[in-house]
């Protein structure tokens, strides 16, 4: 965790607060697997990481962004999606706690996962519609209906953005990813 300071060095930048969601959790009091306990991984969800940032602060519209980068996760396969991998960031100028910047998302590769690392709902880390869209009050959504509609409209536009980057990756697997994420998309959406 990096703390703010007053002092502002030379070059005009300044530290600021980054706790990642594991260190949130233990001041939550919500255990995280730090201390080795076995089978304490399956207690970790991205709904309690979205009521941490619920508890901090943040706006809504992070609690969305949360829930998107769930499912960007789970269309990718990012099979080390754990609480050290997603932090709130302090915003001085806006004396609030917000959600990072996404980092360390690293898709499995060779097959199409069907379980994240962490649950997507109370019990469950399977990827599919139904799981993704089951809690949408805790993600800042109005209601399931909302919570659906986005759902749609963001695999629309991974599969658009994944067309479009496609053609940076070597010839000769382009149609297999095509193919893999098509696939992930089409399983989550029936």
């Amino acid at each position: 965790m990096y703390i703010c300071s007053d002092r502002t060095p030379p070059n005009g930048l300044r530290s600021v607060a980054t706790p990642c969601f594991a260190t949130l959790l233990n001041l939550l009091e919500t255990e995280y697997p730090s201390s080795g306990r076995p089978g304490v991984e399956t207690d970790w969800s991205y709904s309690l990481l979205a009521i941490a940032l619920r508890t901090l602060g943040a706006p809504a519209k992070d609690l969305r962004e949360l829930w998107r980068r769930m499912v960007f996760n789970a269309l990718v396969g990012n099979n080390d999606d754990h609480p050290r991998n997603h932090a709130a960031i302090y915003r001085p100028e806006e004396k609030r706690w917000r959600l990072s910047p996404a980092f360390d998302i690293v898709p499995e590769q060779g097959y199409l996962p069907t379980n994240l690392s962490m649950q997507i709902t109370t019990g469950s880390s399977a990827i599919n519609m139904a799981n993704l869209l089951a809690n949408p009050v805790i993600f800042g959504f109005e209601d399931r209906e909302h919570n659906k509609r986005e759902f749609h409209e963001f695999c629309e536009k991974f599969i658009f953005a994944l067309s479009a980057c496609l053609c940076s990756f070597p010839e000769g697997s382009q149609a297999d990813l095509a193919e893999r994420f098509k696939q992930q998309v089409i399983s989550m959406t029936e």
